[in-house]
């Protein structure tokens, strides 16, 4: 049996089949911003995780859930087809930001997307203190642990180098799933590109995101400057601008549901037999870990009711993600309230028909923990699993599945 589980009624939702492992609303006023700060160091690199890592040199505890001091966050553009390797350089997108916010320069954001377009990530790194730094230097290092845009990389990278397997198979810009955005036609012809630009740029999680939300508007006017189409590392997924500017996200709807996909696979030999896990892709973004909600039964009722509960805990932790003022880290709470307001708000005012459910809390309380990594996890991102508060899931007889059936009935009436 196949089921699919989507992101209700909004047009652009990621659809992914069970079979495949292919894979201006604001934080409720009763809610307080998590107080723990982690002081730990920056995670940079293509491959590295953007959850800050503990620094003391002990193993890490699974309990504790520390969100990134510094995001790297990449998009693919698959340019056409063409008889030789495009020269695509940081000039050239200095000129292409410059000429699509010449009216808007003056602008604080649009003047800072310029500096991002401007700047190399390696310039704004912080490395380790020295004896004898000076008063200027210790202020510029204090001024960049809040910075909320770090740079840009630009590079035009070859589809399938030599001995090296492909960095887009052709086959997923040729899948119905995966390109669904794409008409045949298109699929078909960038199948058969060469090259692709990646647009790399690293932020902190402040000011709603901002430095995502940049990228993204850059991503939106390079993709079109080159007629290329957008493929995201983390969904998988190949869209053209106009569907990737329809779920381009805002600092007044704080759409997260948009940016992610919520992924039905097989249970862990762990979990209870014939049981299905639904797990995030995509929250590397907000420099939180991917989220996973196991011991759920093969339902597309139930599916869809996990898929809720997952979106509005990613809405919470994407706020709760936002660095200190001090420019450390944070750390989750050891127990998270999730509301139904929390899952109404992550589909940002796109109705997702959400009834309220007659006589029932709808809110529930869950704690994550962090699990050990399997194949089907994204590459270089941890993965945290939603369970029952420490009280009820440190339990010997703990019922995950039972748990997990309350805990939907109480948020959802499911």
């Amino acid at each position: 049996m196949k089921l699919t589980v989507s992101r209700p009624l909004l047009p652009t939702a990621v659809v992914i089949v069970l079979a495949a492992t292919a894979c201006a609303s604001t934080r409720p006023a009763d809610r307080e911003a998590p107080a723990k700060v982690a002081r730990t160091g920056e995670t940079t690199g293509p491959d590295a995780p953007n959850v800050a890592e503990e620094d003391d040199g002990d193993v890490p505890d699974p309990h504790r859930v520390v969100f990134a001091d510094r995001i790297g966050y990449a998009y693919l553009l698959v340019l056409p087809p063409s008889g030789r390797p495009p020269s695509i350089g940081r000039d050239d997108i200095v000129a292409i930001a410059d000429a699509a916010f010449e009216e808007w320069k003056t602008m604080p954001e649009v003047a800072e997307l310029l500096e991002m377009v401007r700047t190399d990530p390696a310039s704004t790194r912080i490395g380790p203190t020295h004896v004898g730094e000076t008063d200027e230097d210790l202020a510029r290092t204090a001024a960049l642990r809040t910075k909320a845009v770090l740079g840009l990389h630009v590079e035009v990278l070859p589809l399938h180098a030599p001995g090296e397997p492909p960095l887009v198979p052709a086959e997923q810009l040729r899948d119905p799933l995966l390109a669904r955005d794409l008409p045949e036609p298109m699929r078909n012809r960038y199948a058969a590109a060469s090259h692709a630009l990646l647009l790399r740029a690293e932020y902190r999680n402040v000011h709603r995101v901002r430095g995502l939300r940049l990228l993204q508007t850059l991503v939106d006017h390079v993709s079109r400057h080159y007629d290329a189409v957008i493929f995201d590392f983390d969904t998988k997924e190949t869209v053209r601008p106009e569907t990737f500017q329809s779920r381009m996200f805002r600092q007044d709807l704080f759409n997260v549901a948009d940016q992610l996909a919520v992924v039905p696979l097989p249970g862990l030999p762990s979990d209870p037999p014939g049981t299905v896990r639904l797990s995030t892709r995509g929250m590397r973004r907000f420099g939180a870990p991917d989220l996973e909600l196991a011991g759920l039964p093969r339902d597309p009722a139930v599916l869809q009711a996990g898929t809720h509960l997952v979106n509005g805990l990613a809405r919470i932790l994407a706020e709760a993600a936002e660095i200190d003022p001090s420019g450390f880290a944070r750390e989750a709470d050891d127990e998270i309230e999730i509301h139904y307001r929390d899952v109404d708000a992550a589909y940002a005012g796109r109705s997702a028909h959400l009834a309220h459910c007659e006589g029932c809390p709808e809110r529930v309380r869950v704690h994550l923990v962090r699990r050990p990594e399997v194949d089907t996890d994204p590459r270089g991102h941890p993965v945290v699993r939603i369970v029952a508060p420490r009280s009820i899931s440190g339990a010997p007889d703990y019922d995950h599945a039972a748990w997990v059936r309350t805990a939907l009935r109480d948020l959802l009436g499911a």
